[in-house]
């Protein structure tokens, strides 16, 4: 069975000037399937991406993820200095969109319990990952919505 595919806004909405600023240098990997990996989105600029973003994608999950939204709304605000990290996906796919599919938050206790506790409070589901991560000398819990 065929699933529906819908768009998140506009075709072409993801290569806007403002958003390609945000993005561009972000961007992990080679476009593989109509889909490049990024990471490293601050708090700060995906509230920016939100003002840019159409509703639609603001409301885009990845899987049982939180949408895009719930991410840099609820977790930025218990969590400011998160970063996330996801996709996107190229215009000339109908899902073209920014999606966020994971996030590293600043390991400030040794207890995953408290970041599991305050995920359950807006995500649909446990990450499928959950694990300890060190990026740029800094230790994280790396939660993933595979």
């Amino acid at each position: 069975m065929q699933g529906i595919i819908a768009r998140h806004g506009p075709e072409g909405f993801t290569q806007r000037e403002e958003i390609r600023e945000i993005m561009e240098p972000l961007l992990r990997s080679e476009e593989l399937g109509g889909i490049i990996r990024f990471s490293g989105l601050t708090v700060e600029d995906g509230r920016k991406l939100l003002e840019l973003l159409p509703p639609a994608n603001r409301e885009c999950y990845h899987n049982a993820a939180p949408s895009f939204s719930e991410f840099v709304l609820e977790v930025g605000e218990r969590f400011p200095d998160a970063l996330f990290f996801g996709h996107q996906v190229i215009p000339e796919r109908e899902d073209e969109c920014i999606s966020i599919e994971g996030v590293l938050l600043p390991m400030t206790s040794p207890s995953s319990d408290r970041v599991l506790g305050v995920m359950k409070q807006f995500a649909q589901s446990e990450p499928d990952e959950l694990d300890p991560w060190e990026h740029e000398d800094k230790s994280y819990w790396r939660l993933w919505w595979d």
